[in-house]
């Protein structure tokens, strides 16, 4: 007679308590990264301008990312998981690149480098700075626009203002009143 609490066709699984590391934890879902994928990472990311999001459109280009990523294979659906990944290249990149400019003290264009993740990444951060720019340029002229509509309203202001003052006939619209 078999046991209510051990069924004969259940196998028991014992998981020992780790140190708190997720990806270790017994689950069946990949969630490390390869060198192949993060470069598929970064060509999606151009492909889908995920780098260089218009005004809300983050979320929508993280998931434009996401999708090309799953038509590639790939195991990971999290939009958030792969922005995050991105971040963390981006960071990793900027560091290393930093210190190799710290030690040899010259700046390098990446210009001869075989590497297509370097490569990759160095095509995306232009484009992110040059976007940056962009926005800054547009920023700025939409402050002299602003500031020249306020000058003029200020010249007209004064100028209505003294022709008020010296009984002048004001036209609305149109040619002076002659009298």
């Amino acid at each position: 007679m078999t046991d209510r609490h051990d069924p004969p066709n259940v196998e028991t699984i014992l998981i020992s308590p780790t140190s708190g590391d997720k990806a270790d934890s017994g689950s069946s879902k990949h969630r490390g990264w390869t060198a192949e994928w993060d470069l598929a990472l970064l060509e999606e990311t151009g492909n889908c301008g995920a780098h260089i999001p218009g005004h809300n459109q983050v979320m929508k280009c993280w998931e434009a990312v996401t999708a090309a990523i799953k038509a590639r294979g790939l195991p990971h659906d999290n939009p958030r998981t792969i922005q995050r990944r991105f971040e963390k290249l981006k960071a990793k990149y900027v560091a290393k690149r930093a210190k190799e400019e710290a030690t040899t003290g010259v700046e390098d264009f990446g210009d001869d480098d075989n590497d297509p993740f370097n490569q990759l990444m160095e095509d995306l951060l232009l484009e992110m700075k040059d976007h940056e720019a962009e926005k800054e340029q547009t920023k700025e002229a939409k402050k002299n626009i602003e500031a020249s509509l306020v000058a003029g309203g200020k010249l007209l202001r004064d100028k209505a203002a003294h022709q008020i003052l010296g009984g002048t006939a004001v036209a609305i619209g149109g040619v002076e009143p002659k009298f």
